[in-house]
């Protein structure tokens, strides 16, 4: 929930969604946060499937991956108050514990 809580904050949505992009070129960007993500990302998804195998938890992650990339912007774009954008924080990460669970589910099977 704290990096939804981040992404609130004006200057980390002008500099690391907004210009990072633009001057660092969009495959550096994404590359460096990758390198700065995925890992833990990977890790987290391992623990939650621990039955998965490594071509499961390969399309998994890049999955949340893709959904929490896409799910910062959208908290970033809106002008959320404080408590606002904790709110909204919290629906997303609920949004997200469920799609794991499903996952979860799925992989288990």
């Amino acid at each position: 929930m704290a990096f939804f809580q981040v992404c609130t904050r004006p200057a980390y949505n002008e500099i690391v969604l907004r210009q990072a992009p633009g001057v660092l070129g969009h495959d550096r960007w994404r590359e460096l946060d990758q390198k700065a993500f995925a890992g833990l990302l990977r890790a987290t998804v391992g623990a939650l499937l621990p039955s998965a195998t490594q071509l499961q938890l390969s399309m998994v992650s890049s999955a949340l991956y893709g959904m929490l990339t896409e799910l910062s912007f959208v908290v970033s774009d809106n002008a959320w108050s404080a408590d606002e954008g904790e709110a909204t924080a919290r629906q997303i990460v609920g949004a997200t514990l469920q799609v794991v669970a499903t996952l979860r589910d799925t992989t288990s099977t």
